[in-house]
């Protein structure tokens, strides 16, 4: 995959991928005219204490929601490394592949942002991208590292609500509708 100079990168479990996690990397590519995205898919988290899927299921639901949109696309990169997925990990291994003409974005959540300063060699994670924090509300929370602030009108949901909700009732209101077929179609997140 040809990645061009503008690059974005979104990070997660996708525990299941769902339209929230879709439309924000929308969005950001549109709003940072990103000649591609990455969506990121970890291993194993270091802030959650199991994942609920195996990586290969994740990969694949994300893979599914990303089909109708070329320039974005989702990485092995966590999985070849490995253990507990590191965002400087990451990066490096992506620079190392890829090369970056451009600063990349990193683009976080605001709940995952009021941690930012907990992970690991966060410091060098600044020196090598641009922060993007995407929120939904307009907030005062200060955060002490360098970022810009993206507002985004997103879909209001969370993966674990999701699981809760396909583990119930098997619906899936707020996914893509090839990941709920592909959901069903591997009994995935049944009680």
């Amino acid at each position: 995959m040809i990645l061009g100079e503008r690059i974005g990168i979104i990070g997660g479990s996708f525990d299941p991928p769902h339209l929230g996690h879709l439309h924000c990397g929308i969005i950001c590519q549109q709003t940072y005219a990103l000649d591609s995205l990455i969506y990121l898919c970890a291993n194993r988290s270091p802030f959650k204490k199991k994942t609920i899927t195996s990586w290969q299921h994740r990969v694949k639901m994300v893979d599914v929601m990303l089909r109708e949109h070329p320039n974005i696309s989702v990485s092995l990169g966590d999985i070849l490394l490995g253990g507990v997925s590191y965002s400087i990990d990451s990066l490096r291994m992506l620079r190392a592949c890829y090369g970056f003409a451009k600063t990349p974005y990193m683009f976080i959540g605001n709940d995952v942002a009021e941690r930012f300063t907990e992970w690991k060699e966060y410091e060098k994670i600044i020196e090598m991208v641009n922060i993007v924090i995407l929120t939904r509300t307009i907030t005062d929370r200060e955060y002490s590292f360098p970022h810009q602030i993206s507002f985004i009108d997103a879909v209001d949901t969370s993966s674990s609500e999701i699981r809760t909700e396909l583990a119930t009732t098997r619906q899936g209101h707020n996914l893509h509708p090839a990941v709920h077929t592909y959901i069903v179609r591997n009994s995935l997140y049944t009680v």
